[in-house]
């Protein structure tokens, strides 16, 4: 007997369940028509991993920190939805780790790499997939129950600076609210727009580089069991697979965008690729609600300046494997925590040189390797030579994946 309705049924259920209860926990913590009346220490424009673990991480019984972002909650992104051990690590020191510690997302053990038919799996250890709507809402939900302010739907722009203070420009909807804070902290993503009023702004994007595509599927197609993480590349770009708290598939893809363009449609570039790599095809692919993302490799001219930082996606971004995007976010909001603490006391300039440093050791190596890794999987044939050794010697890339998982 087919199952398959019961298990929709099942799926829809216990998403509807997890969306309702996380709406409880993510109404605004504050009141849009009062939120000029006081001067904030610290406002975090961007309420994904890198703004809400650095309120987190930042927040004291002395401390008025207002966590804004333009988007309301849950939602998704494009996102490959894992968390590697570096990841897991930080949250847990911090104490953030509650919908892990509840076993919530499924424990990854491998990662199968395919290309031109060739595949190759490999051991991974201590990280696990887990969706973006319940993620991020744990996390903006940890953040409230420690007094943080948050502000959802609520546009935001750095504005000019005073002696002891820096204004935000605020939006929602028609409404406008002008707020003075000691510190910003920019977290708002590869398409974030709100530095732009500032001069020293630039991003600089690779020419080559690829754009993020990403849907979520309700598949029980068992050749994506849990566990694990499928990678499929070719020539046009590569697409990772995992399965997902809830049973869903989250399908996460980097493509070239004239490649993109040649055949038609995310769906029909990822069906594609995935053939070509030898993977078994994926049902409603075509007409799957996909969504994008602006280029990925972008480094930023300057991640800081006066009485602000720029931390996660917003900083820079190189395509990311196994969850080193989401690793780099979390790594610098805790990084990040007592530069502010110490800037809201007392603002000195000499903060922008340290914070670029800091960043640039613990985030720009591993970047720089990614970005490596990335230009490899440009070309088929050196990943299917790749493949060929690994499946011969698997243990030869341990050492990598440790590095740019941060173990």
């Amino acid at each position: 007997m087919d199952d398959t309705p019961c298990l929709a049924v099942s799926i829809c259920r216990h998403l509807e369940e997890s969306m309702n209860f996380q709406k409880e926990r993510l109404e605004a913590a504050v009141n849009f028509s009062e939120v000029e009346k006081q001067l904030w220490d610290m406002v975090i424009i961007g309420a994904g991993p890198a703004g809400s673990v650095a309120a987190c991480a930042a927040i004291s019984k002395n401390i008025k920190i207002l966590l804004v972002d333009k988007m309301n909650f849950p939602r998704n992104k494009v996102c490959g939805c894992c968390l590697n051990p570096q990841s897991l690590a930080i949250l847990q020191a911090l104490r953030l780790d509650p919908v892990i510690q509840n076993d919530e997302g499924h424990p990854l053990e491998a990662f199968c790499l395919a290309a031109g038919g060739s595949q190759v799996t490999l051991p991974l250890k201590g990280g696990r997939a887990l969706s973006r709507e319940r993620l991020d809402a744990a996390l903006i939900g940890e953040a409230i129950s420690r007094n943080v302010g948050f502000l959802p739907g609520t546009d935001a722009k750095v504005g000019e600076v005073e002696t002891d203070y820096r204004w935000v420009h605020l939006q929602q909807g028609e409404k406008r609210k002008k707020i003075r804070t000691r510190l910003i902290l920019v977290a708002d993503g590869l398409g974030g727009e709100s530095l732009t009023a500032l001069p020293e702004d630039r991003f600089e994007i690779a020419s080559s580089s690829r754009i993020g595509i990403g849907a979520i599927l309700e598949s029980e197609s068992r050749d994506y069991p849990p566990g694990t993480i499928f990678m499929a590349c070719g020539r046009e770009g590569y697409v990772g697979v995992v399965r997902l708290e809830d049973g869903r598939l989250d399908i996460a893809a980097a493509m070239d965008r004239n490649e993109l363009r040649r055949l038609g449609s995310p769906g029909a570039a990822v069906c594609h690729v995935m053939e070509q790599a030898g993977f078994p095809p994926l049902d409603f692919l075509t007409n799957a609600p996909w969504k994008g993302t602006p280029p990925l490799t972008r480094r930023r001219r300057s991640i800081a300046g006066n009485r602000y930082f720029v931390l996660g996606d917003a900083s820079g971004y190189v395509e990311p494997f196994t969850g080193e995007g989401i690793a780099w976010a979390i790594t610098a909001a805790q990084a990040v925590a007592p530069l502010a603490r110490e800037a809201i006391l007392r603002w000195n300039p000499e903060l922008i040189s340290r914070w670029t440093r800091l960043h640039r050791h613990l985030i720009g190596r591993r970047q720089g390797l990614c970005r490596f890794l990335t230009q490899i999987l440009k070309y088929p044939f050196l990943v299917q030579g790749l493949v060929r050794i690994l499946s011969h010697g698997p243990q030869m890339v341990k050492p990598v994946l440790s590095y740019i998982q941060g173990v």
